[in-house]
């Protein structure tokens, strides 16, 4: 992602006025948050790919597993020796 070591977005004009003079201190949080997210590894196009295939390598093994399970169940059922 082009942002990773970028700045953070702009804040949305429509929102400049919430907190402001305040003091709660939204515009500390939103580039505590912006920080956070890049250490976090959410902002790197390279580590998202790298988590999406790890999701779907699992998914893909609960799956595997559910179809072996169901052809075997199917087998019991029908009386057919596994061991064949």
């Amino acid at each position: 992602m082009a942002y990773v070591d970028g700045p953070p977005p702009p804040n949305s004009p429509a929102l400049e006025h919430v907190g402001k003079g305040l003091g709660l201190g939204f515009e500390d949080a939103s580039n505590e948050n912006w920080t956070r997210s890049k250490e976090a590894g959410l902002l790197d196009a390279s580590i998202m790919e790298k988590k999406d295939r790890q999701a779907l390598l699992e998914k893909i093994s609960r799956l595997e597993g559910e179809v072996s399970l169901r052809l075997y169940s199917v087998r019991i059922r029908k009386g057919v020796d596994s061991s064949l």
